[in-house]
C-alpha cells in the first residue's frame, strides 16, 4: 500500500473547526492518527498506523502520544460537542420549519480474544446480541444526534464494571480515582454534557431501547422538557397490569394498520395504542403494542411521553436509532476500535477518542461535500482514499523527476512489511 504524505485538506479543515486545546506536536500526532485510521487497510495497530506515514517518526512517539502526552480527552470531547452541535444547528437554521432534535443512546461491545488479559478496560460483559450470554471485550456507550438532515455521533463513554474499577484504583494508587457508574448514570452524563449546547427553541426527543427504559432516565429527560420514545419489556406495568397480560387480553381487538417509513424502506405494522400510566412515572404516557402481522402472538411494546404523537410518527422516529448501529459497524470494523493494542486505561480512552473523532469527521464530510455520489460513510471513505492516493502519486512523480531515479521514491513511498 502507498504511504500518505500529509493529512488531507478536508480532515485538517474539520480538525481546526473544532478549536481543540492541543499543542502543535499533539495536533500533528492526532491528525496523522485520524488519517491513518481511514487509510490503513490492515489492522489498526500502532505499528501499522505508523508504517502508513511517509515521514514517520519512531513508533514509540505515537504510543507515547496516547499514554504520556498531557492532553485531556475529556476536554477534547467537550470542545468537540460544542463545535459540532453549533455547526449542526447552523446547517439547518434556514430550512427547518419545525426544528426537532433526535438523540439516540445505545451501547456495544468491541470484542477482544479471551486470552488477552492485560488490557485495563477489557473484561467479560453481557452480550445482548450474541449467542452466548457473556463476551470478552471493551464495553462502551455512544450518543447520536440528528438535527434536520444532519446526523452525527456526538458523545461516548466507556463502561467499566465495579470489579474492574477496583483493580484499576489499586493499580494506579497515586492517580485520580475512577468512580463506578451504571449505564443509566453514564447515559445521564452524556445527556448532561450536550444539554447546555442544545438550542432551547427546538423540540427534543430521546430514543433508547428497553435496557435503558428506567424511570430514573425517563424522569431526567422529562425534567429537561424532552420527550422520550423507547421500547419496553413485556413485564413493565401499565395501568397496574403487565404489558404481556394486556397484550393477551386485546389480541382479538382491532389493530390499526400503520405504515412506517425508515431511511430506505417502508414497513407495515399493526398497532394498538392507549394512554395511561407506567409504574414509577407520575405523568400519563402513550403506549403502543406493535405487531408485524395480525396473527403475531408476540408483539413489541413502545412508550412515548408525547401523548399527541401518532403511532406512525413515533415508530418512524424510533427507526432513526438505526444510525447508531451503523456507527458501531464503522467504529469496530472500519476504523479499528477492536484493534487497539494499548494496555493502559489512559491510552485506551485516548485511542477511542480519536477513533470516535474520525467517525465524526466522516459524518461531517457527508454534509460538507454536497455531492450526490457521497451519501454514505463508505462513499466518504472511498473519496478520501482516492484523493490521498492521487496526492501520493503526484508526490511520487515529483520525486522521480527530482532524483532522476525510481528506486529512491519506491523505497520512500511503498510501505514495508513488518
Amino acid at each position: 500500500m502507498l504511504k500518505i504524505i500529509a493529512p488531507s485538506k478536508a480532515l485538517v479543515k474539520f480538525f481546526f473547526m473544532l478549536n481543540l486545546s492541543m499543542s502543535k506536536p499533539q495536533r500533528e500526532h492526532a491528525l496523522n492518527t485520524m488519517e491513518t485510521l481511514i487509510m490503513c487497510e490492515s489492522r489498526k495497530t500502532i505499528s501499522n498506523l505508523n508504517r502508513t506515514i511517509c515521514d514517520s517518526t519512531d513508533q514509540s512517539a505515537m504510543s507515547d502520544f496516547f499514554t504520556y502526552s498531557p492532553w485531556e480527552n475529556d476536554t477534547v470531547r467537550r470542545q468537540t460537542i460544542k463545535s459540532l452541535i453549533r455547526w449542526s444547528v447552523e446547517q439547518n437554521q434556514l430550512q427547518m420549519f419545525q426544528p426537532t432534535v433526535i438523540i439516540s443512546i445505545d451501547d456495544s461491545l468491541a470484542r477482544k480474544p479471551k486470552e488477552s488479559k492485560h488490557f485495563d478496560t477489557v473484561d467479560w460483559h453481557h452480550d445482548a446480541h450474541g449467542q452466548k450470554q457473556l463476551a470478552h471485550g471493551l464495553s462502551f456507550m455512544t450518543c447520536h444526534i440528528q438535527i434536520g438532515d444532519v446526523s452525527i455521533p456526538i458523545n461516548y463513554r466507556i463502561y467499566l464494571k465495579a470489579e474492574t474499577i477496583r483493580k484499576l484504583n489499586r493499580k494506579y494508587r497515586n492517580k485520580q480515582k475512577i468512580k463506578f457508574a451504571t449505564k443509566i448514570e453514564l447515559a445521564k452524563e452524556m445527556l448532561e454534557e450536550i444539554a447546555e449546547h442544545l438550542p432551547q427553541e427546538f423540540k427534543i426527543y430521546v430514543l433508547f431501547d428497553s435496557w435503558y427504559a428506567a424511570k430514573k432516565l425517563i424522569k431526567y429527560c422529562r425534567a429537561n422538557g424532552w420527550h422520550v420514545i423507547c421500547a419496553l419489556k413485556s413485564n413493565r406495568k401499565f395501568n397496574g397490569k403487565k404489558l404481556a397480560r394486556i397484550a393477551r387480553h386485546i389480541r382479538h381487538r382491532r389493530f390499526t394498520k400503520t405504515i412506517v417509513n425508515s431511511a430506505d424502506s417502508v414497513s407495515i405494522y399493526w398497532v394498538y395504542e392507549k394512554i395511561g400510566r407506567i409504574n414509577g412515572l407520575d405523568e400519563e404516557v402513550k403506549v403502543f403494542i406493535s405487531k408485524r402481522h395480525r396473527s403475531d402472538k408476540f408483539g413489541e411494546f413502545f412508550l412515548c411521553t408525547d401523548t399527541e404523537m401518532s403511532a406512525r410518527q413515533a415508530l418512524s422516529f424510533y427507526t432513526k436509532r438505526w444510525a447508531i448501529e451503523v456507527d458501531y459497524l464503522y467504529l469496530k470494523t472500519r476504523l479499528g476500535l477492536e484493534d487497539f493494542r494499548l494496555r493502559s486505561y489512559k491510552g485506551i480512552v485516548k485511542f477511542m477518542q480519536l477513533v470516535f473523532l474520525t467517525l465524526q469527521y466522516l459524518h461531517w464530510r457527508i454534509h460538507e461535500e454536497h455531492s450526490p455520489p457521497v451519501k454514505k460513510l463508505t462513499d466518504v471513505i472511498a473519496l478520501h482514499r482516492t484523493q490521498q492516493w492521487q496526492n501520493t502519486l503526484f508526490s511520487f512523480a515529483h520525486q522521480v523527476l527530482k532524483h532522476r531515479s525510481i528506486k529512491i521514491p519506491v523505497d520512500n513511498f511503498l510501505a514495508k512489511a513488518a
